[in-house]
């Protein structure tokens, strides 16, 4: 456990080649005069790096979203089809599945962008342009269309464990899924 890997150093010093390998071998050093801010600052660097964890985790995962397709946006109908989208609820990230209300799997996001940016992710009330591969507008998928992301069960609960990052809309719209 990398949060276990620390030497706690309480009143003495620590010879430089001590420090040296310690950083080689990936053990923490906490040093300090006082005993409590020793502990302290352990226990403060514990809860950050956690939480940088935790970030990570939920940067990789695809996460619940449901996105309206808008009228009069259909840049193109296939290979990509590219539309404008508006996020109704939660996050959506290039990379996840979409499916329609019924449960049939429309295809995965290839890219996000507004205003000719690539984005990483679009969030609650924005208005982007997507890609998709695989429907065609005007078969699978109409203009006024609501998609939501099909997330897979594994992906579902590891979001559950690390729910309390998530925004309120995506913990309801999380549970709808």
């Amino acid at each position: 456990d990398r949060l276990k890997r620390v030497l706690l150093s309480f009143n003495v010093k620590i010879p430089t080649e001590i420090k040296t390998l310690a950083k080689d071998l990936g053990v923490n050093i906490f040093e300090n005069r006082i005993i409590y801010r020793l502990i302290e600052d352990y226990k403060k660097w514990c809860k950050e790096e956690k939480e940088r964890e935790i970030r990570e985790r939920l940067e990789k995962l695809p996460r619940p979203a449901e996105i309206r397709i808008i009228p009069g946006t259909i840049f193109r109908a296939s290979h990509p089809a590219i539309f404008g989208v508006e996020i109704l609820r939660g996050t959506l990230k290039p990379g996840v599945l979409m499916k329609r209300k019924d449960g049939k799997i429309i295809g995965r996001i290839k890219e996000i962008q507004k205003e000719g940016k690539t984005l990483t992710e679009a969030r609650k009330g924005d208005k982007v342009a997507v890609s998709m591969e695989e429907p065609t507008v005007g078969r699978q998928i109409k203009e006024g269309d609501i998609l939501y992301s099909s997330l897979s069960k594994k992906d579902v609960e590891e979001l559950k464990r690390i729910e309390s990052y998530l925004s309120e809309d995506e913990k309801n719209l999380l549970s709808e899924l």
